[in-house]
C-alpha cells in the first residue's frame, strides 16, 4: 500500500491510498483500485461550499456527502481531460470511496480529485487551479482505441481490467472472460500475424483465394526495383514490406526516382506495386462484417464513406479479412469509383492490417460509441453477457453460508470458484490453502477460465482498507455482526441485492434487502436472487 497524497481543507481530511488488489498472491497486479478515505464524518464537512467553488467543473446540484462529492469530482476531472473514466467504477459509501480503474487515469483522477477537493474546502480556488488539474490528467490518457473499447466494455457491465503485466485487457469473468490486445481477439491465429507482416505474402494468399489485388513484387536492390517498374509499364509505387509501418507509398517512373525511393525505404527489400487507380478507401471489418469505411484522400482528414461505398466493396473487404483469419482488420481497397459495383470499378485490395487502431474511424463516424461496441462484440464473440454470478459473504457465518451456496451450485453442475479463510479452489481443485478472503481471492477467481460462479468470504477490515479486488458483485450476504460502514460498502458493490442474516446492521433504504433467519436461509436467498444465469 503506497500513500499517494494527503490533503486537508476546511473540516475534511482526504487521505488517498493507492493499492493493487492483486498484490497478495498475484504478481501481475491486474485489478488496480484506489482507496480513498474521507476522515471526517459527512456531518462535519461542508460539501455545498466546496461544490460552489468547483461549479465550473461539476455543475448540477451539490452531492449530499463528501464521498459523493469526491466521486463526482474525480469523474468530472476525467471527463474534462477527454476520458469519462473508461473502464472505471467509482463506489462511494460514507467515508470510503473505491475507484476501480482499468487504466492509469483512474488513479490519477482520484489523486487530483482529492487534492482539488481539499483545496476547495479550504477556501476559494486560485485562478487556473481546475485547468491545471485537467491538463495534468491528460498526460495519463490511454489511446482513443483503448478508451473506446473500455467504455464499451463498461457499458456492457464486463468489468474491463488490465491483463498480465499490462498486456491487453480482460473483459468479463471466469469461463465467460475474453482477452484482447487492442483490437486483436483470442481467435486470431498467430500464423495470421506472421503472414500480415509481409505485403507480398498477403497479396499471394488473397490472390490464391480469388481476391483481386494490386500487382506487386519484392525487390532486394535498386536494380531489381527498376526492373519491376519496367515490367509494370514504367510507372509504379515503392513502399515498405510491412503494412504497419505508417510509411506512405512513393510514386516512381525514372531510374533516379527508383533509387531515391528504394533508399528512403531504409531496408534491404521493398515492395514494387502498380500505381492505384485512385485514393485508398479503408474498410473496418469486425466479426466478418464491414462496419465502417473511410475515404483516405492524401493531405486531408479521413472522411466517413460507409454509406457511399458500394455493397460489393464492403463484401470484398469482408472476403479479404476472412482469408487472413482476423477478428478485426483494416482493409485498404483502391478503385476508380468505390461507389460502383466491383465488376465496373475494378476494386482491388491494396493492404490488410490486423489489429488496427480505431482512432481514424472513431474520429470520422457519426456514432463512435456504437462502432466501438460492434468491434468489442466481435472480439468477445461467444462470451454471452460476459459475467458469472458472484456472491460475497461477510460476518461470522460467512464460511457456513459460502459452503452451502457452493454446494447448491455444484449440485446444478456448476464449476464453482470459492475463496475464503481456508483457501481458494475452482471446480473442486484446491489452488491455495492460505487465507484468500476478499481481494486476496476474488480477482483470481474472476480471471480463472473454468469458473462459472464464484462465492468469496470477505474480511471486513481488509475490505475497508483495500477494497474487494473487483468492481462488482451480484449479491452481498451479511451473516453476523458487521460494522455499518462495511455493510454500506458491500451494499454499494452489489448489483442485485443484499441478504441480511442474524446480527446484520441496518442497511441504506435504497438497498434491495432480503432477510434470512440462518446460514442455510441466507445461502438459499442468495441463490434465488442470482437466478439461473
Amino acid at each position: 500500500m503506497v500513500a499517494v497524497a494527503r490533503a486537508t481543507g476546511g473540516r475534511l481530511r482526504v487521505e488517498i491510498v493507492a493499492t493493487q488488489s492483486h498484490a497478495a498472491g498475484n504478481r501481475f497486479h491486474r485489478s488496480p483500485v484506489t482507496v480513498v478515505r474521507l476522515a471526517a464524518a459527512a456531518a462535519d464537512a461542508d460539501p455545498a461550499a466546496a461544490h460552489g467553488r468547483l461549479a465550473p467543473l461539476l455543475g448540477g446540484p451539490a452531492p449530499g456527502d463528501p464521498g459523493s462529492l469526491f466521486a463526482a469530482t474525480a469523474a468530472a476531472l476525467a471527463a474534462a481531460a477527454g476520458d469519462p473514466l473508461a473502464g472505471t467504477r467509482i463506489v462511494a459509501a460514507g467515508e470510503v470511496v473505491l475507484v476501480h480503474g482499468a487504466t492509469a487515469i483512474a488513479a490519477a483522477a482520484a489523486t487530483r480529485a482529492g487534492v482539488l477537493l481539499a483545496a476547495a474546502l479550504a477556501g476559494p480556488l486560485p485562478a487556473g487551479t481546475i485547468a491545471a488539474a485537467v491538463t495534468g490528467l491528460r498526460r495519463t490518457l490511454p489511446s482513443p482505441t483503448d478508451r473506446a473499447l473500455l467504455r464499451a466494455g463498461t457499458a456492457r457491465g464486463l468489468s474491463p481490467r488490465p491483463g498480465p503485466a499490462g498486456s491487453g485487457s480482460h473483459f468479463g469473468e471466469g469461463v465467460r472472460m475474453r482477452r484482447t490486445l487492442g483490437t486483436v481477439g483470442e481467435r486470431t491465429p498467430f500464423v495470421s500475424f506472421e503472414t500480415a507482416r509481409s505485403r507480398l505474402l498477403v497479396a499471394r494468399l488473397l490472390a490464391a483465394h480469388g481476391v483481386p489485388v494490386l500487382r506487386l513484387s519484392l525487390a532486394t536492390s535498386p536494380a531489381a526495383a527498376g526492373a519491376a517498374v519496367a515490367r509494370l509499364g514504367g510507372r509504379a509505387i515503392i513502399r515498405k514490406v510491412t503494412p504497419d509501418d505508417g510509411g506512405m507509398p512513393v510514386p516512381v517512373s525514372t531510374p533516379a526516382d527508383v533509387a531515391a525511393a528504394f533508399g528512403a525505404v531504409g531496408e534491404r527489400a521493398a515492395i514494387v506495386a502498380e500505381p492505384p487507380p485512385g485514393p485508398p478507401w479503408r474498410f473496418l471489418v469486425a466479426g466478418g462484417r464491414s462496419v465502417a469505411a473511410l475515404r483516405m484522400d492524401p493531405g486531408r482528414a479521413p472522411v466517413d464513406a460507409t454509406a457511399a461505398a458500394h455493397a460489393d466493396s464492403h463484401l470484398l473487404a469482408e472476403r479479404a479479412a476472412l482469408v487472413v483469419a482476423s477478428d478485426v482488420a483494416a482493409v485498404d481497397l483502391v478503385a476508380q469509383d468505390m461507389g460502383r459495383p466491383a465488376g465496373e470499378s475494378g476494386a482491388r485490395v491494396a493492404d490488410v492490417r490486423l489489429g488496427p487502431a480505431l482512432d481514424p474511424f472513431l474520429a470520422a463516424v457519426a456514432a463512435p460509441e456504437a462502432l466501438a461496441d460492434r468491434v468489442l462484440a466481435a472480439l468477445l464473440d461467444g462470451a454471452g453477457e460476459g459475467r458469472i454470478p458472484i456472491v460475497a459473504v461477510a460476518g461470522a457465518g460467512a464460511p457456513a453460508v459460502a459452503a452451502a451456496l457452493a454446494e447448491t451450485w455444484r449440485g446444478e453442475g456448476r464449476r464453482v470458484g470459492t475463496a475464503g479463510r481456508a483457501g481458494l479452489a475452482v471446480a473442486g481443485l484446491v489452488l491455495f490453502d492460505d487465507d484468500r478472503r476478499g481481494r486476496r481471492g476474488l480477482p483470481l477467481l474472476v480471471d480463472h477460465p473454468l469458473a462459472d460462479a464464484a462465492v468469496v468470504e470477505v474480511d471486513a477490515d481488509d475490505l475497508w482498507r483495500h477494497g474487494l479486488g473487483h468492481p462488482r458483485i451480484d449479491v452481498a450476504v451479511i451473516d453476523g455482526a458487521v460494522a455499518g460502514p462495511v455493510a454500506d460498502l458491500l451494499a454499494a458493490l452489489a448489483d442485485i441485492a443484499v441478504v441480511a442474516g442474524p446480527g446484520a446492521p441496518p442497511l441504506p433504504s435504497a438497498v434491495h434487502a432480503i432477510a434470512a433467519a440462518d446460514a442455510a436461509g441466507a445461502a438459499a436467498a442468495a441463490h434465488a436472487a442470482v437466478g439461473p444465469r
